[in-house]
């Protein structure tokens, strides 16, 4: 199977948008940006984050070439760089025409993807269900379904890297 790819200088260009736009705080940056430039302090203000956290997110932005910072004296002015999302669309575009010229997709005519793929439920390893309570013992309510969604997952494990 061949890849289509981009010319290595390229490529790496779009690991780093690609990862500095999973984060959902950076998405966030990134669009307030695209009505105007803002100042540091004031995305600071908006973005429900402390200063030395919102300052490691526009390290990475810039890294990935996403912004510009602007300095006039003490103020920093961030601006939005667009040439970067559009290396982003280049590839969707040739990801998109390469599955519509005939490569296998798993749509089904006339369904959206999201209505055909089904959720993914963990179970339980065999070795853990000896652990599971008896009859008449007191027992913790489960919740009947499972949050698997990015942010859910990205919490969990802040929560369990801090403690």
């Amino acid at each position: 199977m061949t890849m289509m790819s981009f010319p290595p200088h390229q490529d790496e260009q779009l690991d780093l948008v690609l990862d500095a736009l999973a984060n959902p705080l950076r998405r966030s940056l990134i669009e307030r940006l695209t009505e105007r430039d803002i100042n540091v302090g004031e995305l600071s203000d908006g973005a429900g984050v402390s200063m030395p956290s919102i300052s490691r997110h526009l390290r990475v932005l810039e890294k990935a070439n996403l912004i510009v910072r602007l300095k006039h004296g003490r103020n920093h002015m961030i601006s939005l760089r667009r040439e970067p999302l559009q290396l982003v669309l280049r590839w969707c575009e040739t990801i998109t025409k390469s599955s519509s010229e005939g490569k296998r997709t798993h749509e089904i005519p006339g369904q959206s993807i999201e209505s055909t793929l089904e959720p993914v439920i963990p179970t339980m390893p065999s070795e853990l269900s000896e652990l599971r309570p008896e009859v008449g013992a007191e027992t913790v309510d489960q919740p009947e379904s499972i949050d698997l969604s990015p942010d859910s997952l990205s919490d969990l494990v802040k929560r369990l890297k801090r403690g």
